[in-house]
């Protein structure tokens, strides 16, 4: 009699064991999936040198730089940064940093540890750096215009020109040069915002933007 009472005990105390945790016979649906973190992609760095380098190294060391900022430009992330060795260059067009990137993820150009990259130009530019990214950081860079290779006389004769009701606008435009255009024109703005700059040398320009 004391066993049948034992086993009507375990029996009760089974039931209500299965009854608080369940028989285990979930469904899908009861299954909580807690999704994987996003994988974290670390920021990379490129090198870009106008003595040594050339844009179709893969310009991430030193020793194989690219050889412009723009195709810096092109393999940059946001978060990355572009290294300016020294030297001067000589690009023959306008800069332009066009790429943005993202909130806290800035896409920065920067001289190199210990090093003086000078950016030099001339010729009928309007604007040397015009930049139409957001989220940008420009650092310890030298860009420099072409003011002290022109004359007055020259300059007057432009002026005149255009009074005149002149058209030649490529003339105009080396003795109207800018060191940085932010935005650019009103039909090609994007509006950029977040552009940090940091001992940034803009001399011998007529105006900076």
């Amino acid at each position: 009699m004391k066993r049948n009472r034992e086993i009507l005990m375990l029996t009760i105390l089974s039931f209500f064991i299965l009854s608080l945790f369940g028989c285990g016979a979930k469904t899908v649906d009861d299954v909580v999936i807690i999704p994987q973190p996003p994988v974290s992609v670390a920021a990379k760095s490129y090198y870009v040198s106008e003595a040594l380098g050339s844009d179709s190294n893969p310009g991430t060391s030193a020793s194989a730089p690219l050889k412009t900022i723009t195709a810096g430009q092109n393999l940059a992330a946001p978060g990355d940064t572009v290294f300016l060795l020294n030297g001067t260059y000589l690009p023959a067009t306008t800069i332009k940093l066009d790429k943005s990137g993202a909130a806290g993820k800035y896409i920065t150009y920067k001289a190199y540890k210990d090093h003086t990259p000078k950016f030099s130009f001339s010729g009928n530019l309007w604007n040397a750096v015009s930049i139409n990214g957001s989220y940008i950081v420009v650092e310890g860079i030298e860009f420099q215009g072409n003011n002290q290779n022109l004359t007055y006389q020259d300059a007057l004769a432009s002026y005149n020109d255009n009074v005149a009701g002149g058209t030649n606008y490529s003339l105009y435009a080396i003795y109207n040069m800018n060191g940085i255009s932010i935005g650019g024109p009103r039909d090609e703005t994007k509006f950029p915002h977040h552009i940090v700059s940091v001992t940034v040398r803009f001399t011998i320009f007529l105006a900076v933007g």
